[in-house]
């Protein structure tokens, strides 16, 4: 019997023992309760957390749907509601998430709130239900600052850009000519709005309707006030009423300066044209005229920057205002050359040539007298001649041309000559002394001649007994007899004595005066060349400035016509 007493005991303590080991509990801390929302701290009580253990937690408002709530799960549980690592617990509770609940009255609501779960452990299950507690969710919430719109939209037309809160400024197009009037739709939170324009008149709550819009632009604006009355904002739109270019991305018109462009530009047609530029132009967009469908609108040249010789294939972008929109023109610019161009034809209004670059072109009349000007007038002038082929058959500017520079070169250089020796001439210094001498010297040598002269005469006269009247005749004479006597000898014998001929006599004498007479003009021609000498080196001596001086005067004074010989050669 007391065996079965002390064994009942036993289980007794055994089944009470789980029951204080997992003795734990759920309690809602202080409330945080304004604007119809209302939180609550979510607190355990009980043993040591374990790693592993893990909560499952579930809220519940009134029965009557008006308040409806929900438990997150905070540190140190995982959003699972696991318990990440051991934890103590204090006395007081551990705080293990929170307790969110919301009423959709439009007034304080009660009702009851409570928590039910459970807490699973290594030892077990332990429920976790908290009896429901009646609370008041307060519903007057606090009034709103914000005074900026969710959406705005139009009743006609197209709005742009697309609405966003922080942005106030946008535009309504494509709005028939027929239509006059519009309304003007918003949302908000809590906020009020209104409009300052005539013809606004409201519609509801957040409504207006403009009427009487006038053709072209309308400027509205919607004054949008915040609940609480601390906070305005200001949505501006600009309704376009009839056609309109607004965010066009298309070109109204497009021209070149001087250069045409082919074919004619039209706003629809994309590609297929040309035009030429002169040499000089090496960016387009600096002799371009752009004029958009819309002002507002942005262009940009590809490949028009840096135009090379011949052709260039350059594209013409626009892009909208609101950069939804693009259209690409595209043009073949061709940049000539400026000079060393062949004529080769002049037919039907077109003209074919050669360019520097050995390219074979041709252009109308209108675009070869831009882009060559200066051929252009010769053409015009008749220096080209064309036969009735068309075919260039005579180039009168080349050839007079060449003419002309080669007379101009020979002139010049002929002039220039001729001025440095005229200079030289005119300007030199002479020394009167040296002239003295030089006169002396000259009287000497004629004297000499003549005392030679009287010499060979008195010779004459004492062989020949005969006065002396012709050199010449003298020689011929000498040479007579000189051959006279030479038969003579040959007659004579060998044995015989000669007799001397006293030609031999003369002639040595003779031959004495002129080896003297000889040496006396080399004496006078080595004193004419230290003369020379000394002249010269007294001209390096002398000052220049005289004689670039008497240059400059010379050059300004004579005048050189050169007319004549032009017309002869153009002749």
């Amino acid at each position: 019997m007391k065996n079965k007493l002390k064994f009942s005991l036993l289980l007794m303590i055994l089944m009470l023992i789980p029951t204080c080991v997992f003795a734990a509990s759920i309690e809602i801390g202080s409330a945080k309760n304004e604007d119809g929302k209302a939180s609550w701290s979510v607190v355990y009580k009980g043993d040591k957390l374990s790693t592993g253990d893990v909560f499952n937690l579930n809220a519940y408002g009134n029965d009557n749907g008006m308040v409806t709530c929900s438990v997150t799960y905070s540190s140190p549980l995982l959003e699972t509601g696991a318990v990440a690592a051991d934890k103590e617990v204090p006395s007081s509770g551990l705080t293990i998430g929170t307790l969110k609940c919301e009423t959709t009255s439009t007034e304080n609501q009660p009702g009851s709130v409570g928590i039910k779960g459970t807490l699973k452990t290594a030892s077990g299950t332990v429920d976790l239900n908290m009896s429901p507690k009646t609370y008041t969710v307060n519903a007057q919430r606090k009034k709103s600052s914000d005074a900026k719109l969710k959406t705005i939209t139009v009743s006609q037309g197209t709005m742009t850009p697309e609405f966003k809160s922080d942005k106030f400024e946008y535009t309504v197009y494509n709005l028939k000519d027929t239509i006059n009037s519009i309304r003007i739709t918003w949302t908000c939170d809590y906020c009020t709005g209104a409009s300052s324009n005539a013809h606004a008149e409201k519609k509801g709550n957040n409504s207006i309707n403009f009427s009487e819009l006038a053709k072209g632009n309308n400027d509205i604006e919607l004054e949008i006030t915040s609940e609480d009355g601390s906070n305005k904002e200001t949505y501006k739109l600009t309704v376009i009423r009839g056609e309109t270019e607004y965010n066009s991305a298309k070109v109204s018109s497009l021209s070149f300066g001087d250069s045409n462009l082919i074919p004619e530009f039209k706003e629809d047609t994309l590609e297929g044209y040309t035009v030429s530029v002169p040499n000089d132009v090496k960016d387009i967009s600096k002799i371009a005229s752009v004029v958009l469908k819309d002002p507002e609108a942005k262009y940009e040249f590809i490949g028009g920057d840096n135009l090379s010789i011949g052709a260039n294939e350059v594209e013409l972008k626009v892009t909208s205002v609101l950069g939804d929109n693009e259209v690409s023109y595209k043009i073949t610019v061709t940049r000539l050359n400026s000079d060393n161009i062949t004529l080769v034809s002049y037919k039907d209004n077109q003209i074919t040539f050669i360019d520097a670059d050995k390219a074979e072109q041709t252009l109308s009349a209108e675009e070869f007298e831009k882009a060559y000007p200066n051929v252009w007038k010769d053409i015009q002038s008749g220096k080209y001649k064309f036969d009735e082929n068309g075919k260039l058959i005579e180039n009168k500017t080349e050839k007079k041309s060449n003419k002309k520079v080669i007379v101009i070169i020979i002139v010049l250089v002929v002039g220039v000559i001729v001025i440095g020796l005229s200079g030289y001439f005119i300007f030199r210094k002479k020394d009167p002394e040296k002239e003295k001498e030089k006169i002396k010297k000259k009287a000497m040598k004629k004297a000499r001649k003549d005392e030679l002269k009287k010499l060979e005469e008195e010779y004459y006269k004492e062989y020949y007994n005969e006065d002396y009247e012709d050199g010449e005749e003298y020689e011929n004479e000498s040479e007579d007899e000189s051959e006279d006597e030479s038969e003579e000898v040959e007659e004579e014998t060998p044995e015989e004595e000669t007799e001397e001929i006293p030609s031999r006599s003369k002639k040595n004498k003779e031959q004495s005066l002129l080896e003297d007479d000889y040496i006396f003009e080399q004496s006078l021609l080595e004193e004419e060349n230290e003369e020379s000498e000394e002249n010269t080196k007294t001209k390096k001596k002398e000052d220049v400035v005289d004689v670039d001086t008497a240059l400059e005067d010379l050059m300004n004074t004579k005048t050189y016509d050169f007319s004549d010989e032009f017309e002869d050669l153009d002749k």
